[in-house]
């Protein structure tokens, strides 16, 4: 939880989105995972990834412990629209739990 923690004692959000928007990208690099790219609606190559959300959870039911999950939308500027967004979810230790990747 240390280095979500910023000098104000307050949970550094610019580093969990930070966090979140590389586990996408090395997500979207996997050799299985290439068929996502052919999900995605419109040119990848005018995808922006935007920040949405940072929650805290404690004592999660699902994972029994508490987690960060954070969110960022994925937004198709050629359609003007977010087609997606993707979670990130690790515990306070900063241990990856989980990964998602939704398209609308």
């Amino acid at each position: 939880m240390k280095e979500f923690i910023n000098k104000k004692g307050l949970v550094d959000l610019e580093h969990c989105f930070l966090k979140c928007k590389a586990s996408f990208q090395t997500c979207m690099k996997i050799e299985e995972n290439k068929y996502l790219l052919n999900e995605i609606k419109g040119s990848n190559k005018g995808l922006i990834l935007k920040n949405d959300s940072v929650k805290i959870i404690i004592d999660h039911e699902a994972y029994g412990e508490s987690i960060i999950d954070v969110r960022i939308n994925l937004l198709n500027i050629e359609l003007d629209e977010i087609i997606g967004h993707y979670r990130y979810i690790e515990n306070l230790e900063g241990d990856p739990l989980d990964d998602f990747l939704f398209f609308i």
